[in-house]
């Protein structure tokens, strides 16, 4: 049974879903079902690929990137991953000319704060804001749309449960996650631990517990933060935002499947997207990976 990596996030008005072949993004304009396909046609370097399979390092490709960044890429980045070490290691060396970190920085403070506020702001925006809420439900649609897929071990509108919105690999359980390492590596073992390496350790270890609470029921069940939080930024799914998460997976997995036919088009609707595309249903299994 071949392993699909998938990977989504909600739009606007839309859900859009990335793999290791193509990207697609599905979206409604004017009454319409639009779906936009842009199949990758250079290979991904094999280095980032082999980097993004090492525990505890992989967080920072965030496998989006080993399959996105091109080899010409990759000294930009090594060249950027060294520049911000060397200055993050030259402000705590510099905080106090009497010995190693013996207080805590403002920029500690400021790397605990910034994904709390964010966590704030989604949950006030959702409440407040329809643009949000909308964005909000083609969330819920892509979570149910993966959810039903994994499960079910096929994609069938009607077999989809709108009920069960949450999913463990959501990026809402990281930020929540990383929150909560970089409050202890950051603030709790400021004098012990350089902000850099600090940072470093809070994103991998927020990243693979992400993974482990997704494949360990009981310890996902302990994530009580992460499901609060997705409680606010995953909301039910209408009819015509379940219908755009399906299309969307359904078109990523043909292509992944070999498809070559299918191409970017716009439909009159949901059931003219099945009848123009032999109604693609039935696949095997997914692993999805929230990005």
């Amino acid at each position: 049974m071949k392993e699909i990596n998938l990977g989504g996030n909600a739009l606007k008005n839309g859900v859009r879903f990335e793999s290791k072949n193509g990207i697609v993004v599905a979206t409604n304009e004017h009454n319409k079902l639009r779906v936009d396909i842009d199949r990758k046609d250079e290979s991904p370097s094999k280095f980032l690929d082999l980097v993004g399979k090492i525990l505890f390092v992989r967080v920072f490709l965030m496998s989006r990137l080993t399959r996105i960044v091109n080899k010409k890429y990759l000294s930009f980045l090594i060249l950027l991953f060294v520049d911000l070490a060397f200055l993050t290691i030259l402000f705590d060396l510099s905080r106090d000319a009497t010995g190693w970190i013996t207080k805590i920085s403002i920029i500690n403070v400021a790397f605990i704060i910034v994904p709390i506020t964010v966590i704030f702001i989604y949950v006030i925006a959702g409440k407040k804001s329809s643009y949000i809420k909308e964005m909000f439900k083609y969330h819920g649609a892509e979570h149910t749309a993966v959810q039903s897929y994994e499960i079910n071990k096929k994609l069938i509108l009607e077999e989809v449960d709108i009920s069960n919105t949450y999913h463990p690999r959501c990026g809402s359980n990281y930020l929540v996650l990383l929150a909560v390492f970089q409050f202890i590596f950051l603030i709790m073992l400021a004098n012990w631990i350089p902000v850099f390496f600090g940072l470093l350790i809070a994103n991998a270890l927020a990243y693979e517990s992400l993974m482990l609470f997704s494949k360990v029921k009981v310890l996902d069940k302990l994530n009580f933060f992460g499901r609060l939080f997705q409680k606010h930024t995953v909301l039910q799914p209408e009819k015509l935002h379940l219908q755009t998460g399906v299309a969307a997976a359904l078109t990523i997995i043909a292509i992944e499947k070999g498809n070559k036919t299918m191409k970017s088009e716009v439909y009159e609707d949901f059931d003219d997207f099945l009848k123009k595309n032999d109604n693609y249903n039935g696949w095997e299994n997914t692993t999805a990976t929230e990005i």
